[in-house]
């Protein structure tokens, strides 16, 4: 366990100190502050697009960060053969990639909960006082960045190429978004060979649709204690379940 919270404390320090980070987290500021000059065009409903245009620009941020640390992380120290000396003390290869994966998702929080201080900064300034609903719009999206984290690495780890590796993953992001229209035409199809592979895909591919509460934002009521619940083990069982595969890929590697 030691191993682990060392190699977690290791990958969020190093994170940190990388220039792609700071620039990525830089550009973000700069659309959030970007977010007050568009809102000019829309007087009746600034405030609204100042609060849609500031989380769609965490999670963008939050997912630019979450694939590119999970895939460059551990195929960098694969190329530059690095990891044989952390393997050598020994740690075992399942604590290498969940404390890369936990350092990596650390430090992406970290840089969502700035922007997301920031941006609530700059709601109060307008008299918004929605900050529980905002908070759970943020957890929300923060899971989201977790599964797009852990899967990241698990195609990292079996394309083993960075460039084909964040193209598929932006790839699913995308898909991610419409699962549930992949499952009205599977079922709508009276073909067997459609059908199947796109129940298949829909069923691989993350729900992502259903981690955007901010789709609630103005429900009455909102969803309720389960449909959080349903959430957080959606998350929990996805998370798990990539970063499983990704210790027995990486078990398997020659390093």
């Amino acid at each position: 366990m030691d191993s682990l919270k060392s190699i977690a404390a290791c990958s969020f320090k190093e994170i940190l100190r990388q220039k792609t980070y700071l620039v990525v987290l830089l550009f973000g500021l700069i659309l959030l502050g970007g977010a007050l000059i568009v809102s000019v065009l829309a007087q009746q409903e600034r405030l609204r697009m100042i609060i849609d245009l500031g989380l769609a620009t965490g999670e963008l941020i939050g997912l630019v960060l979450a694939v590119f640390t999970s895939v460059n992380l551990i195929l960098r120290e694969l190329e530059s053969r690095t990891v044989q000396l952390v393997l050598a003390h020994p740690v075992p290869r399942s604590h290498y990639i969940l404390g890369r994966f936990l350092g990596a998702w650390a430090a992406v929080a970290c840089a969502m909960a700035l922007m997301a201080a920031l941006h609530l900064g700059l709601l109060a300034l307008y008299g918004w006082r929605g900050a529980g609903v905002y908070v759970l719009a943020w957890l929300c999206m923060l899971a989201k960045t977790a599964v797009m984290a852990a899967l990241a690495l698990l195609l990292s780890l079996t394309l083993s190429s960075p460039a084909a590796a964040m193209a598929f993953t932006l790839f699913l992001w995308l898909l991610g978004h419409f699962t549930a229209e992949m499952q009205f035409l599977a079922e709508r199809s009276g073909s067997f060979l459609i059908k199947w592979p796109l129940l298949l895909a829909a069923f691989a591919t993350p729900d992502l649709a259903r981690f955007d509460y901010r789709d609630f934002w103005n429900a009455a009521p909102g969803p309720d204690a389960p449909w959080f619940l349903w959430l957080a083990l959606y998350t929990a069982a996805y998370v798990s379940t990539a970063l499983a595969l990704s210790c027995q890929i990486f078990s398997q590697k020659e390093v």
